[in-house]
């Protein structure tokens, strides 16, 4: 199934490969606009949920399956590790994989929890969903940061560096941390308490 660019159907990852065939040679463009029930990414960062995901690509029916050649786009939010910042930005990456025809020999040689092979379920429509997550997961910055999401620095000029240490100019308290002071304060009364009992 192909769908324009305007019409966005939700989590539908499905290619049908009906018109392709298995003639090895043949291709196929498709383009996909997918909105996503929930989010794709990593912790710090990732594509938001209700937001859609464009793949265009080619299929290509190989000896032993079809061969999808393609690339993602969509946006993307998260938040800076060094200021804590809301990030907005985009990802593109290219997506490049073989799916395997369920009745081949190497389909039938994948292991059960084999996730870096891709088997059709159905050999006449591609599941891309998996292959699209893992793509997005590999694309996007494990520490994403306003330099390397937004391209500039980050706005707070007081925020010590990012190795949780406030330095020695200065007693800024890094903005990760702030919520443990509540517990050094604790143990603060805690010690008063005692040595008052004592005395």
């Amino acid at each position: 199934m192909t769908t324009s660019n305007t019409d966005a159907v939700y989590d539908d990852f499905l290619v049908d490969l009906r018109p392709l065939g298995r003639e090895v040679g043949n291709q196929k463009p498709f383009t996909k606009k997918v909105k996503i029930s929930e989010p794709i990414g990593l912790d710090m960062i990732a594509i938001p949920a209700e937001e859609s995901v464009t793949i265009d690509g080619t299929v290509e029916a190989v000896a032993e399956g079809v061969f999808v050649n393609g690339t993602i786009n969509a946006p993307t939010k998260g938040q800076c590790v060094h200021c804590l910042s809301d990030l907005a930005g985009t990802i593109n990456t290219s997506l490049t994989e073989l799916f395997l025809y369920p009745d081949t020999e190497t389909a039938a040689e994948v292991e059960e929890g084999d996730d870096d092979v891709y088997v059709l379920d159905d050999p006449f429509q591609l599941e891309l969903k998996q292959a699209v997550i893992d793509a997005v997961g590999l694309a996007l910055p494990f520490a994403p940061s306003c330099t390397s999401v937004e391209g500039h620095d980050c706005p707070e000029t007081d925020v010590p560096a990012p190795d949780g240490i406030s330095g020695e100019e200065n007693d800024l308290i890094d903005p990760r941390w702030a919520d443990l002071e509540k517990f050094k304060n604790l143990a603060t009364l805690d010690d008063a308490a005692q040595d008052a009992e004592k005395e």
